[in-house]
């Protein structure tokens, strides 16, 4: 099933689709992933100068970002239909809309939890319309 919102505020309009087990999989791996890469920075920045460790952490800039919001970003990257979003997009949306994302998220995460039929088309008319103001 395909969701369409639209968030004035935005001026979008945003089609999103429940995720598979194997997407959620990977959503899943990119929040652990995200405590990886937080733990593998702070061991190497605490075997060279400060100057160095704090150009390592802006230049993954993955030091300060929180679990939950690791595993959305990967959410709405595999759940967006249209537009197509890739990890910077879903970064700017995080930050510059953050309501709107965790709103997309959290749909994202209701449409998944609803499941669907393996091999069963959804008919045309099955889209729903969401509107966020």
């Amino acid at each position: 099933m395909i969701l369409i919102l639209k968030f004035s505020k935005l001026r979008a309009i945003w089609k999103i689709r429940g995720l598979t087990g194997y997407e959620l999989g990977l959503c899943n791996e990119a929040s652990s992933r995200n405590k990886n890469v937080r733990a593998i920075i702070d061991g190497l920045a605490s075997q060279i100068p400060s100057e160095i460790a704090q150009a390592l952490k802006s230049f993954y800039g993955r030091d300060e970002v929180p679990q939950d919001v690791a595993k959305r970003i990967e959410q709405l990257i595999l759940g967006s239909v249209e537009p197509k979003v890739d990890v910077e997009l879903a970064t700017k949306l995080c930050k510059a809309f953050p309501i709107e994302f965790y709103i997309l998220t959290n749909k994202i995460n209701e449409l998944t939890g609803k499941g669907h039929i393996p091999g069963k088309v959804q008919p045309s008319g099955e889209t729903q319309t969401s509107e966020h103001l």
